[in-house]
Protein backbone atom coordinates (compact mmCIF):
# COMPACT_ATOMS: atom_id res chain seq x y z
CA UNK A 1 0.00 0.00 0.00
CA UNK A 2 1.45 3.24 -0.99
CA UNK A 3 0.01 7.00 -1.05
CA UNK A 4 0.45 8.22 -4.78
CA UNK A 5 0.04 12.65 -4.28
CA UNK A 6 0.94 15.11 -6.48
CA UNK A 7 -0.69 18.84 -6.99
CA UNK A 8 -3.42 17.37 -9.10
CA UNK A 9 -4.40 14.06 -7.55
CA UNK A 10 -4.51 11.86 -4.81
CA UNK A 11 -5.24 8.17 -4.09
CA UNK A 12 -3.58 5.34 -1.95
CA UNK A 13 -3.12 2.70 -3.87
CA UNK A 14 -2.65 -1.17 -3.26
CA UNK A 15 -0.39 -3.85 -5.16
CA UNK A 16 1.44 -6.72 -4.31
CA UNK A 17 4.57 -8.50 -5.40
CA UNK A 18 4.15 -11.00 -8.45
CA UNK A 19 7.78 -12.13 -8.80
CA UNK A 20 11.03 -10.57 -7.42
CA UNK A 21 10.85 -7.82 -10.44
CA UNK A 22 7.29 -7.63 -11.12
CA UNK A 23 3.93 -5.90 -9.13
CA UNK A 24 0.53 -6.48 -10.00
CA UNK A 25 -1.56 -3.89 -11.19
CA UNK A 26 -2.25 -1.15 -8.96
CA UNK A 27 -5.99 -0.77 -7.00
CA UNK A 28 -6.89 2.97 -5.81
CA UNK A 29 -8.43 2.20 -2.57
CA UNK A 30 -8.55 5.56 -1.75
CA UNK A 31 -9.49 8.52 -4.13
CA UNK A 32 -8.03 11.41 -1.68
CA UNK A 33 -8.43 13.78 -4.67
CA UNK A 34 -10.75 16.68 -2.57
CA UNK A 35 -7.71 16.96 0.19
CA UNK A 36 -4.00 16.65 0.82
CA UNK A 37 -2.48 13.79 3.24
CA UNK A 38 -0.10 15.13 5.52
CA UNK A 39 1.09 11.57 7.02
CA UNK A 40 -0.36 8.00 6.42
CA UNK A 41 -0.13 5.00 8.59
CA UNK A 42 -1.49 1.58 7.72
CA UNK A 43 -2.70 -0.80 10.52
CA UNK A 44 -2.06 -4.27 9.05
CA UNK A 45 -3.88 -6.40 11.35
CA UNK A 46 -7.36 -4.28 11.30
CA UNK A 47 -7.13 -3.57 7.64
CA UNK A 48 -7.34 0.14 8.23
CA UNK A 49 -5.78 3.25 7.09
CA UNK A 50 -5.44 6.09 9.43
CA UNK A 51 -4.10 9.88 8.10
CA UNK A 52 -3.65 13.44 8.68
CA UNK A 53 -5.62 15.14 5.91
CA UNK A 54 -6.57 18.98 4.91
CA UNK A 55 -9.26 19.99 2.49
CA UNK A 56 -8.64 22.03 0.23
CA UNK A 57 -10.92 24.19 1.89
CA UNK A 58 -10.47 23.96 5.55
CA UNK A 59 -7.67 25.82 7.37
CA UNK A 60 -6.66 22.77 9.82
CA UNK A 61 -5.31 19.22 9.25
CA UNK A 62 -7.40 16.54 10.57
CA UNK A 63 -7.26 12.57 11.57
CA UNK A 64 -9.44 10.01 9.78
CA UNK A 65 -9.54 6.39 10.11
CA UNK A 66 -10.71 4.41 6.64
CA UNK A 67 -11.81 1.14 7.18
CA UNK A 68 -11.08 -1.23 3.74
CA UNK A 69 -13.33 -4.00 4.76
CA UNK A 70 -16.40 -1.79 5.46
CA UNK A 71 -14.99 0.96 3.20
CA UNK A 72 -16.17 3.74 5.44
CA UNK A 73 -14.27 6.74 6.81
CA UNK A 74 -14.90 8.10 10.58
CA UNK A 75 -13.09 11.30 11.78
CA UNK A 76 -11.20 10.49 14.99
CA UNK A 77 -10.53 12.40 18.33
CA UNK A 78 -8.61 15.74 17.32
CA UNK A 79 -5.98 17.75 19.27
CA UNK A 80 -8.34 20.49 17.65
CA UNK A 81 -7.30 23.45 20.16
CA UNK A 82 -3.55 23.83 20.55
CA UNK A 83 -2.78 23.76 16.52
CA UNK A 84 -3.26 24.07 13.30
CA UNK A 85 -0.87 21.48 11.62
CA UNK A 86 -0.85 17.80 12.26
CA UNK A 87 2.69 16.94 10.88
CA UNK A 88 3.43 13.42 11.52
CA UNK A 89 1.66 9.86 12.49
CA UNK A 90 2.81 6.67 13.87
CA UNK A 91 1.33 3.55 14.64
CA UNK A 92 2.49 1.99 18.07
CA UNK A 93 4.49 -1.45 17.41
CA UNK A 94 1.76 -2.91 19.70
CA UNK A 95 -0.78 -2.03 17.26
CA UNK A 96 -3.13 -0.23 20.09
CA UNK A 97 -2.09 3.53 20.43
CA UNK A 98 -1.07 6.39 17.47
CA UNK A 99 1.46 8.84 18.08
CA UNK A 100 0.48 12.26 16.88
CA UNK A 101 3.08 15.18 16.65
CA UNK A 102 1.22 18.76 16.35
CA UNK A 103 2.59 21.92 15.60
CA UNK A 104 1.50 25.70 16.33
CA UNK A 105 1.68 28.69 15.08
CA UNK A 106 4.50 29.71 17.39
CA UNK A 107 6.51 26.87 15.93
CA UNK A 108 6.54 24.45 18.85
CA UNK A 109 5.80 20.74 19.18
CA UNK A 110 3.38 18.85 21.52
CA UNK A 111 3.06 14.80 21.18
CA UNK A 112 -0.26 13.49 21.55
CA UNK A 113 -0.95 9.68 22.08
CA UNK A 114 -4.41 8.51 20.85
CA UNK A 115 -5.35 4.93 22.31
CA UNK A 116 -7.17 3.21 19.52
CA UNK A 117 -9.59 1.19 21.47
CA UNK A 118 -10.35 3.66 23.86
CA UNK A 119 -10.49 6.03 21.55
CA UNK A 120 -9.01 8.62 24.68
CA UNK A 121 -7.00 11.51 23.49
CA UNK A 122 -4.12 12.09 25.85
CA UNK A 123 -1.40 15.27 25.58
CA UNK A 124 2.03 14.31 26.17
CA UNK A 125 5.07 15.70 25.40
CA UNK A 126 6.11 19.52 25.02
CA UNK A 127 9.12 21.00 22.79
CA UNK A 128 10.06 24.91 22.74
CA UNK A 129 11.03 23.90 18.99
CA UNK A 130 9.59 22.77 15.90
CA UNK A 131 9.73 19.17 14.44
CA UNK A 132 8.58 17.53 11.28
CA UNK A 133 7.85 14.03 12.70
CA UNK A 134 8.45 11.44 15.63
CA UNK A 135 8.08 8.01 16.08
CA UNK A 136 7.67 4.83 18.85
CA UNK A 137 10.87 3.64 20.02
CA UNK A 138 10.61 -0.18 19.81
CA UNK A 139 9.01 -1.34 23.03
CA UNK A 140 6.03 0.99 22.88
CA UNK A 141 6.77 3.67 25.51
CA UNK A 142 9.11 6.06 24.36
CA UNK A 143 9.53 7.81 21.34
CA UNK A 144 12.29 9.24 18.69
CA UNK A 145 12.16 12.98 17.53
CA UNK A 146 14.37 15.19 15.75
CA UNK A 147 16.79 17.68 18.48
CA UNK A 148 16.27 21.70 17.82
CA UNK A 149 18.05 22.81 14.98
CA UNK A 150 20.67 23.30 13.98
CA UNK A 151 21.73 19.89 15.84
CA UNK A 152 21.40 16.91 13.83
CA UNK A 153 20.32 14.57 16.75
CA UNK A 154 17.66 11.79 16.99
CA UNK A 155 16.39 12.26 20.23
CA UNK A 156 14.89 9.65 22.77
CA UNK A 157 12.73 10.09 25.65
CA UNK A 158 9.63 8.38 27.15
CA UNK A 159 6.46 10.61 27.14
CA UNK A 160 6.21 12.88 30.22
CA UNK A 161 9.81 13.93 29.33
CA UNK A 162 11.55 13.00 32.24
CA UNK A 163 13.85 10.77 30.47
CA UNK A 164 15.42 12.23 27.36
CA UNK A 165 19.13 11.81 25.63
CA UNK A 166 20.44 11.48 22.73
CA UNK A 167 20.25 8.63 20.78
CA UNK A 168 22.05 9.85 17.67
CA UNK A 169 24.47 12.06 17.05
CA UNK A 170 24.77 12.84 12.72
CA UNK A 171 27.88 15.20 11.04
CA UNK A 172 25.23 15.57 8.43
CA UNK A 173 21.67 16.93 8.49
CA UNK A 174 19.01 13.99 8.63
CA UNK A 175 16.44 14.01 6.25
CA UNK A 176 12.87 13.68 7.44
CA UNK A 177 11.62 9.84 7.32
CA UNK A 178 13.38 8.01 10.22
CA UNK A 179 11.72 5.23 11.45
CA UNK A 180 12.21 1.78 13.68
CA UNK A 181 13.63 -1.28 11.56
CA UNK A 182 10.85 -4.22 13.05
CA UNK A 183 12.67 -6.87 12.97
CA UNK A 184 15.56 -5.42 15.42
CA UNK A 185 16.21 -2.59 18.13
CA UNK A 186 17.55 -0.37 15.00
CA UNK A 187 16.32 2.72 13.39
CA UNK A 188 16.57 3.70 9.83
CA UNK A 189 17.75 7.49 8.84
CA UNK A 190 19.30 9.54 5.90
CA UNK A 191 21.05 12.32 5.79
CA UNK A 192 22.04 14.99 3.71
CA UNK A 193 25.19 17.34 2.92
CA UNK A 194 24.61 20.84 2.42
CA UNK A 195 26.58 22.66 -0.55
CA UNK A 196 27.73 26.05 0.29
Amino acid sequence: IYLAQNKKQCSVVSTYWINEKQLSEPNVILDCSSFYINDIVWHAEKSQLIYSAMAFNEPKSRIYHFDLTTQTQQLLTQPGIYGDYISSLDLSPDGKKLLIVNNDREFNSQLFVLDLTTKKLTPELNLNYNISEATWYHDSKRVLYSGPSPSHQIMINDLNGKQQHTLLNASDYLNKGFSRIKSSQDILFSTVKSNY
